[in-house]
């Protein structure tokens, strides 16, 4: 009877050893949580990166388009331009033919 009891009993050295491995237990629970959280630093230092980039990119092609459409804008406007002068250049030549031709007319009679 009393050799089954000591066996049943914990002995120092069985405490020693589950005190050990909950403390190995915990260290190594916090180095995964130390590295988990420097992953997901790098993690978000490199969003960070990749997102600048990006919108580095972006605003660089909204500038490039900004450029195009300007220069498509003053080439409409220059067109525009013309085709008034133009116009109103016919109406002119039109006007002094007239002119000339009763002129003319009025100089044979």
């Amino acid at each position: 009877r009393r050799a089954s009891a000591w066996l049943c009993l914990p002995s120092r050295d069985t405490l020693g050893q589950k005190l050990v491995i909950r403390q190995g237990r915990l260290q190594r629970d916090q180095q995964y949580q130390a590295r988990r959280l420097e992953e997901m630093k790098e993690r978000r230092a490199w969003e960070r990166r990749q997102f600048s980039h990006r919108r580095d990119d972006y605003l660089s092609g909204l500038l490039v388009e900004k450029t195009r459409y300007e220069e498509r804008e003053r080439v409409l406007a220059a067109r525009s331009v013309q085709t008034q002068y133009d116009f109103c250049r016919s109406i002119l030549d039109h006007v002094i033919d007239l002119c000339a031709t009763v002129a003319h007319y009025q100089a044979t009679t």
